[in-house]
């Protein structure tokens, strides 16, 4: 149980393999390029970020638990669909914000694609997993948003989500809204999930979500 702390569960998914890759959150990130900081993005290269981003060791977490055909599902300016890829995933990027989606190709070599999470342009069963970093909690219909996840993924698919659990901290003004864990779990269990929810000691108040049929 080193390196987690229990926090809410359904069902068990392979929640051991992110311990055994615990390592990997502590290691150097790639060396960034340069764009502008908008509101609250981890953009690469900004001088007040340490590396290229404060969220790469929850993509790199995220990296040890998926495999084949990825969604990075609010990807930014691309630096965790790098990481995505270095760990052997074919990755698409998917942003709202066009000049996020420009940097992300040059970024990460990755397709891009802009679009909502509301309303994903993609086919049903497009994608091995999901993977959304700090995203989901920026998103207005967060209904319509797990529906087209639990849509876009294939049997037995795999999503892994990172949010902030409300009350841990004062709530970003970025944000549409945070959730308790129990209140995630229940819309994904509503779009046919199974769920599990621990929280990593580095990041006090962050729920790592993984979700599989």
């Amino acid at each position: 149980m080193s390196g987690y702390r229990r926090l809410y569960h359904v069902d068990g998914l392979g929640i051991g393999r992110v311990r055994a890759h615990w390592g990997l959150a502590s290691e150097g990130a790639p060396p960034p390029t340069t764009i502008t900081l908008s509101r609250e993005r981890a953009w690469a290269g900004h001088p007040s970020l340490p590396s290229e981003s404060v969220h790469a060791p929850l993509y790199r977490l995220a990296s040890a638990l998926v495999a084949g055909d990825v969604l990075d599902a609010g990807c930014g300016s691309g630096y965790g669909a790098g990481i995505l890829t270095d760990a052997g995933c074919r990755v698409t990027g998917l942003d709202v914000d066009p000049t996020a989606c420009e940097f992300a190709r040059n970024f990460s070599g990755c397709p891009v694609v802009c679009g909502s999470l509301e309303a994903l342009p993609f086919e049903t069963a497009s994608f091995d997993a999901v993977v959304a970093v700090e995203s989901v909690e920026h998103v207005q219909d967060d209904r319509a948003m797990f529906a087209e996840i639990a849509r876009v993924l294939r049997p037995c698919g795999h999503i892994v989500i990172t949010t902030p659990m409300r009350g841990a901290h004062g709530m970003s003004p970025f944000h549409v809204r945070e959730y308790l864990p129990e209140e995630i779990t229940a819309l994904l269990a509503a779009v046919g999930m199974l769920v599990q929810i621990d929280q990593i000691p580095d990041w006090p108040g962050t729920m790592f979500v993984q979700a599989t049929r």
